[in-house]
């Protein structure tokens, strides 16, 4: 490299770190949007943009920005303002810029999607045995949400009786169907009771 290809290069660089320090040292406003949002699955994104202004209300562009979220058990942010949903509850979501700092609430509130059946869609049992039977309330993703009542029934208990909660009794060969419901949500699975082999 010549001295004076040298000598442009450093320039070049000394003028780049130059805006980006006077960039910073004329932040006058940041603003985030949007400001409020809610997630309502875990593992949802919310993308979030954030402006920066000097004194005369130009944008600044290209400036560094610091991302953090003050809960990060309800929600992450990554350094380009993508934030993921990782439990329910709510969280500030900050960015800083040129010491100024700005911040949205972000609300995670899992919605209801389904009633799913917990393990294999055919419950079996021995005649006699007991087991139990599962089933869980979930968001669109998959993921369960808690605070809702599940209750059993069966088509015919003589066959496999079942309690509100899941317990499930073969009493007789044969099949039957189990019903779980949790609100207006319900989910069946197929039940069998095998004969107990006798000598």
């Amino acid at each position: 490299m010549s001295i004076l290809s040298y000598t442009h290069s450093l320039k070049s660089k000394f003028e780049a770190d130059s805006l980006a320090s006077g960039a910073l040292s004329t932040v006058r406003w940041i603003g985030i949007s949007p400001t409020v949002d809610t997630a309502t699955a875990i593992g949802d994104t919310i993308q979030l943009a954030v402006t920066a202004t000097d004194a005369r209300g130009n944008a600044l562009l290209g400036a560094p920005t610091v991302w953090s979220s003050s809960d990060t058990m309800v929600a992450t942010v990554d350094s380009a303002g993508t934030v993921i949903a990782s439990g329910g509850g709510a969280t500030a979501i900050l960015v800083t810029i040129g010491g100024k700092t700005a911040r949205a609430r972000v609300f995670v509130r899992q919605r209801p999607a389904e009633l799913r059946i917990m393990g294999d869609s055919q419950f079996r049992a021995a005649e006699g045995s007991r087991g139990r039977t599962l089933a869980h309330v979930v968001d669109e993703r998959g993921h369960e949400i808690g605070g809702f009542a599940t209750r059993w029934r069966s088509a015919d208990p003589s066959i496999a009786a079942v309690d509100s909660i899941g317990n499930v009794t073969a009493n007789a060969p044969g099949r039957t169907v189990l019903t779980a419901t949790a609100e207006e949500m319900l989910r069946s699975c197929r039940s069998r009771s095998i004969p107990w082999p006798h000598p």
